[in-house]
């Protein structure tokens, strides 16, 4: 078994705009925009502090790779205890 890299346990690719939709639904087409550019995490965080969104952007982020991983252990026959 090989342990899991950041690319197989990172949050999935539109997590951003999983959280745009929920969060900042007002600005879901700038988002789109942000991420169509080079830079698009910095302008991201910028439009999430702008929002004050920060605090709620790191909780959803959390709760995705938190998913992700968990997911690849099922898919590996690692059973998990809390």
């Amino acid at each position: 078994m090989v342990a899991p890299n950041h690319g197989a346990t990172k949050c999935p690719a539109n997590t951003n705009m999983c959280f745009a939709r929920a969060f900042l639904a007002e600005d879901l087409d700038h988002v789109g925009e942000i991420f169509s550019r080079k830079g698009a995490y910095g302008g991201f965080k910028d439009l999430l502090a702008r929002r004050g969104k920060i605090d709620e952007w790191h909780d959803f982020e959390n709760e995705a790779t938190n998913r992700a991983l968990r997911e690849w252990c099922s898919d590996n026959l690692i059973e998990l205890t809390d």
